[in-house]
């Protein structure tokens, strides 16, 4: 089999280590001999990728001018052909409905019409928080109801079962959708030692939770706070990355602000203030956390078992429900945090979200749905309690500021944490193994071929999704978060 594997990019990220595993996966595990290139809209590591080619205008577009997506569908072609010294069999793109390139929508639109065998990988949505990607592809593509092309020979790949279950509810049959998990694995689970004193001092001595994330607004580092406050151990919880947005880099340093103000055991930043490797930071934890908001995948509740860390924090059930059914214990996770609503006020509340969700809907340009502000509002008060990562930073602040107030035994009285957030280390050996029989690279592998061999050689009625439906699944006012809108 000739595989042509497209993506904007393959530079250090997500979708290039899942491309890098995939391509492991199947040179081990693919019961038929396969040929890979790598098309890229970058300069590719030729070390890394000997068998790929840098096609710029495949690359993230800068602006909303159209070049002839049938230019670069010949490109593409002519470019496989001399890697592969054929015509690719099957063609694996990843995220082409994301709105990163002005052309990709109809390049893929061209392909279907052509009848070529096409697996599309979605990782990430333009319909889900990301509106300026998707007045790009309302903008430069020829006709956005074909955004989402299927048939015999063009499936999808998907992440979760939440993505799954929204990409039917958009049109696309059940049998042209296909669950298809990151692959988990660590390089290596021996660890070099490590000393307190690749700690800066401010770090060293304690007992450290770490939550290894670089900071994005979805990733809810107030809530990293909230339980530093409510913990009764006192132990010091650390971030590990800045963000790289500019946009978001005052807000961090607001956080920043916080912390030292009110006295809160925390800091962020910290593999800044630590000389050590990633695996040496995760085992100088006692355990890690996760707070956040929106996952594609959930890998950080996965990963840290594999490095011998218990999990502990915000529980995400549309997307670690598929890490349940796989026998993976997570224990000691809530799904919510209440505090006082009159902490927060609740007209600013209701006023705040009015104007927020009126914005999002614009943005999309969508017609704000009946209701909405008040169903938003409703799925984020209960009573005289408000969900805490429901609120924007600055209301968060707020709350941090009345707790600052109280005692540690105050400030639980006040905050409905209905777990104990401890790290159960007896659960490491158990969901390692459960980690490594449901995610291991061989599964991704034989999964992968099948997929590809499952594709037909000759286009069966195609079809298309209907991209408004889609959106209205992701816009769904239940789901809002001032934190992903705002």
């Amino acid at each position: 089999m000739k595989l042509a594997i497209v993506h904007y990019h393959f530079e250090r990220g997500g979708v290039t280590r899942v491309v890098q595993n995939a391509m492991d996966a199947l040179s081990l595990h693919c019961k038929e001999d396969i040929e890979i290139c790598l098309l890229s809209g970058r300069p590719l590591n030729k070390e890394l990728f000997p068998v790929s080619s840098c096609i710029p205008s495949l690359d993230y577009s800068n602006n909303f001018e159209i070049s002839d997506p049938s230019d670069l569908v010949q490109t593409l072609e002519e470019e496989a052909r001399i890697l592969l010294g054929g015509v690719p069999d099957v063609w694996h793109i990843h995220n082409h409905s994301l709105g990163k390139n002005n052309s990709m929508v109809d390049v893929v639109h061209l392909l279907a019409q052509k009848g070529v065998r096409m697996l599309l990988q979605i990782h990430d949505y333009a319909e889900d928080g990301r509106p300026s990607n998707y007045k790009r592809i309302i903008e430069t593509s020829s006709d956005i109801s074909k955004l989402y092309p299927y048939a015999s020979n063009i499936q999808y790949a998907v992440l979760n079962r939440r993505d799954y279950q929204f990409l039917n509810l958009s049109g696309i049959e059940e049998s042209y959708i296909h669950l298809l998990p990151n692959p988990v694995s660590v390089e290596s689970q021996d660890v070099e030692p490590w000393d307190e004193s690749m700690f800066h001092p401010s770090l060293q001595n304690k007992e450290r939770v770490l939550y290894p994330v670089r900071m994005v607004r979805r990733k809810n580092i107030g809530e990293m706070l909230l339980l530093s406050m409510l913990d009764k151990k006192k132990r010091l919880y650390i971030n590990t990355l800045p963000p790289t947005n500019p946009d978001v880099m005052p807000l961090y340093n607001r956080w920043k602000r916080v912390i030292e103000d009110l006295k809160i055991h925390a800091i962020l930043g910290a593999a800044e203030q630590f000389s050590g490797t990633f695996d040496q930071i995760v085992d100088a934890s006692s355990g890690v956390i996760s707070t956040s908001i929106a996952e594609g995948f959930g890998l950080g509740f996965l990963e840290p078992w594999l490095m011998n860390k218990a999990v502990s924090g915000r529980n995400l059930p549309e997307i670690t429900t598929d890490f349940s059914e796989k026998g993976i214990l997570l224990k000691n996770f809530y799904e919510n945090i209440f505090v006082p609503l009159e902490w927060v006020g609740a007209d600013r509340l209701l006023n705040h979200i009015k104007k927020a969700i009126e914005n999002y809907y614009n943005s999309y340009q969508k017609d704000l749905p009946v209701n909405a502000v008040q169903t938003a509002y409703e799925n984020a008060v209960s009573d005289d309690r408000v969900e805490f990562s429901r609120l924007n930073e600055a209301m968060q602040e707020s709350v941090l500021e009345k707790l600052a107030e109280l005692t540690v035994d105050e400030r639980m009285e006040h905050c409905s944490l209905d777990v104990n957030l401890e790290f159960d280390e007896s659960l490491i050996d158990w969901n390692k193994s459960k980690i490594n029989e449901g995610f291991s690279l061989k599964q991704y592998g034989t999964h992968l071929g099948l997929l590809y061999e499952g594709l037909d050689s000759v286009s069966k009625g195609l079809k298309y999704g209907n991209p408004s439906r889609l959106l209205d699944c992701f816009m769904d006012p239940k789901r809002f978060y001032l934190l992903r809108s705002e």
